[in-house]
């Protein structure tokens, strides 16, 4: 029996080129499906591959005579073994399943245009041979009178008879054969063509052409839903925006329908996660409204001081957040700056010690640091400079906006009083203070506070910071080791692609009105390191989209970073809290096998994660 493991049918060549260090070489675009088996066939194990094969191949005489024929039939029985080829793995080879197309038109320099498949170099059209088959793929039915078809245009529509499905994302932009990506739905493919074939009759036998109709039914289903979902106008790029490679494309769409399908089902969280979780522990991590003024004032009495105990306030911040008006008075509490036992008017008298405190630090130094002011105005123009012109000089900006003037002087004072040099990034910690606080002196010893546990994320050396994605990559070996590995094979796992999150909470990646949101509820949980379980909720959101679509740093380091603005912090809250519960849970475990005697151990880093300062 003849083998033909490393053997192909040509279904379809055209002539094309790449280029390879500077250098032309001529080819041909071929698709082309393995030889099977009857058993294979009936299976419908089958992919239609794209490669690239330079003239130099010893097949290129049949290459050429394919070309100059129509594509050929996917159903046409036996296989034409005058088309078949013995094929290399090749750079330009790729099966088309769950990969991106880019077609671009002819443009001069580039003859008829390219073609990219996902990540691939481009590959060449050559004008010489469109006539031909533009007249080809006119026999086929694929062309009426459309004008000004292109070669690019031509193989696509080729490639669409060929394979299930081909979904439109752009002009330039097709996603082939996305099917498997879109897990998210209630749709079983499997049960769906399981329920058809038991409504075929018994003495009808199901045959791969049958198999694959209804596999491309179930298809035109999932891509009607994912249309009326508005999903893929989501996805759609941006003429002049840079392309994403194949596999992080994917892995983005693959999110949006995750969110749609959490969204249709009423629930974000998996039976699996909270499985080993009590009733009350999952209850525990549920989120409730904000606290509003009124709510607030009662925790207090007629003398100011507190009715409840200072956790019982913390928890119920740390469950609800607070409303945007109860912030300029809640923050300075949450910070330290003033007592919750002190009375109304002690606080008032605190209040003014401060003021007085901080203005005659002002007056005392006239310094200036140029970092500064080049971050004050970097940092949130969109909020204080409206208007800005970005030829004016940085003194005149910070000078006709009072918040940038007010920003400037607390981060000039923290440097003179504190003697510590400025970080860049904590212009990004202050400005949220101030915009809530609304006061120049009080925002200043928040801020202040803050940096007495976040300073070291802004020293040169970063020790604090690297300590922190330390300790993110234990835990998520600990608590997500099926991420962890893959993100080993990645390259990934000393967690670089969240740095930036780390640095400034998160600042860059949650919305204008999720920032003070995320940090007040981070100031309140009992942990001082809240936020590290916030990166490792993000990452278990994640997990399954990870895992089947990314292979490199690069591409990680970009689908977190495309983060930017689409996070749901409640659902992240509640995910972050349960990891901690989680995590708790564990070690109490491994604590009662220790006094045990059973030889089972959990590293001091672990549980430094669960104390508070």
């Amino acid at each position: 029996m003849t083998d033909y493991s490393s053997k192909v049918e040509v279904l379809y060549s055209q002539p094309a080129y790449v280029r390879l260090n500077k250098e032309k070489k001529n080819g041909y675009i071929v698709l082309t499906r393995p030889i099977l088996s009857k058993a294979e066939a009936q299976k419908a194990q089958y992919q239609v591959q794209l490669t690239f094969i330079e003239e130099s191949n010893a097949n290129v005489s049949i290459l050429q005579k394919v070309s100059e024929e129509l594509a050929l039939d996917l159903q046409k029985k036996p296989t034409d073994r005058s088309r078949i080829i013995s094929i290399s793995p090749s750079r330009h080879s790729t099966t088309l399943n769950e990969v991106t197309i880019r077609i671009k038109k002819p443009a001069y320099g580039y003859y008829d245009g390219s073609i990219t498949i996902g990540e691939q170099q481009p590959i060449f059209f050559h004008d010489s041979s469109l006539d031909s088959k533009i007249t080809q793929a006119r026999l086929m039915g694929l062309f009426e009178d459309e004008l000004d078809i292109s070669s690019g245009q031509v193989l696509l529509e080729v490639i669409r008879l060929l394979v299930n499905d081909v979904v439109k994302q752009s002009e330039q932009v097709y996603l082939v054969n996305p099917l498997s990506v879109i897990r998210g739905l209630k749709i079983d493919k499997k049960e769906e063509v399981k329920q058809q074939q038991q409504q075929q009759p018994q003495q009808q036998p199901i045959t791969f052409n049958d198999i694959f109709s209804k596999v491309a039914t179930v298809t035109g289903k999932l891509i009607a839903k994912l249309n009326d979902s508005d999903i893929l106008r989501k996805l759609d790029p941006p003429p002049d925006m840079d392309f994403d490679s194949g596999r992080v494309y994917l892995a983005k769409w693959a999110n949006m329908v995750k969110k749609e399908a959490e969204l249709s089902n009423g629930s974000q969280l998996s039976s699996e996660f909270v499985s080993d979780l009590s009733a009350e522990e999952i209850a525990r991590a549920k989120r409730r409204d904000p606290v509003g003024k009124d709510e607030w004032a009662s925790f207090f009495d007629s003398q100011g001081r507190l009715r409840i105990t200072i956790s019982e306030v913390k928890s119920i911040v740390f469950h609800g957040g607070l409303e945007e008006d109860v912030r300029a008075e809640a923050w300075p509490f949450i910070l330290g700056v003033f007592d919750f036992n002190a009375t109304t008017e002690e606080r008032a008298k605190l209040k003014e010690q401060l003021a007085n405190a901080y203005y005659t630090e002002l007056i005392r130094n006239d310094f200036r640091d140029e970092q500064i002011e080049k971050d004050v105005v970097r940092t949130d123009r969109e909020i204080f400079l409206t208007d800005s012109k970005h030829d004016e000089l940085i003194e005149d900006q910070i000078a006709r906006s009072p918040e940038l003037f007010s920003i400037s002087r607390i981060l000039h004072t923290f440097t003179v009083a504190e003697g510590k040099s400025y970080g860049q990034g904590m212009s990004d910690m202050l400005t949220p203070i101030y915009i809530a606080v609304k006061d120049e002196a009080i925002s200043y010893y928040c801020f202040k506070n803050l940096m007495d546990n976040m300073y070291g994320n802004f020293l040169e050396d970063m020790v604090k910071i690297r300590e922190d994605m330390v300790l993110l990559s234990k835990l998520l070996q600990l608590m997500l080791p099926e991420l962890y590995a893959h993100l080993v094979k990645c390259h990934s796992h000393d967690m670089y692609f969240i740095f930036r999150s780390l640095i400034v909470h998160f600042k860059r990646e949650l919305t204008w009105e999720q920032v003070p949101r995320f940090w007040e509820v981070s100031w309140c949980h009992p942990s001082n390191n809240f936020v590290i379980f916030f990166a490792l909720a993000i990452l278990q959101d994640n997990e399954r989209i990870v895992i089947q679509n990314l292979r490199a740093f690069d591409e990680v380091l970009k689908y977190f970073n495309d983060l930017l603005g689409k996070l749901d912090l409640d659902v992240l809250l509640v995910r972050a809290e349960l990891l901690y519960l989680k995590l708790k849970r564990t070690i109490n475990i491994i604590d009662r096998s220790l006094n045990r005697g059973e030889e089972v151990n959990v590293s001091e880093d672990m549980r430094t994660l669960l104390r508070s300062t």
